[in-house]
Formats: structure tokens, C-alpha cells, sequence
């Protein structure tokens, strides 16, 4: 959809494979970056960078 100066896109998650031993783990303690995940976009994958912060931190910067 295009927006003001700006595009979003909408998918439908088709397949995630993930490793037997993650499929207990606690979703609060997920790190992406141990994961180390690979993303595909056409022509292009790519990975997770550093860790930015946790949900809600924003709030203390206002």
C-alpha cells in the first residue's frame, strides 16, 4: 500500500523452520542474534544486527 511518502507491505507467513532445541524456549529470553536468523528479500538475505533494546525502554527517553 502506498502511503504518504512511504510504502507498506502486508504478508502471509508461509513456512518457519526453526531447531528442535529452541522450540521450549522461553519467548521472553529470545535473542535474535544467537538465533542468528537469515531473512530472505528478493535477490537478498540478510541477518540480525545488534540487540537495540527491550519492549517499552522507548518511554524512559521522553
Amino acid at each position: 500500500m502506498e502511503l504518504e511518502g512511504s510504502h507498506l507491505f502486508l504478508a502471509e507467513i508461509k513456512n518457519i523452520q526453526i531447531d528442535e532445541k529452541f522450540k521450549t524456549m522461553n519467548m521472553e529470553k529470545i535473542d535474535l542474534t544467537e538465533l542468528k536468523p537469515a531473512i530472505y528479500a528478493p535477490y537478498n538475505y540478510f541477518s540480525i544486527g545488534k540487540k537495540l533494546g527491550e519492549m517499552g525502554e522507548w518511554e524512559k527517553y521522553l
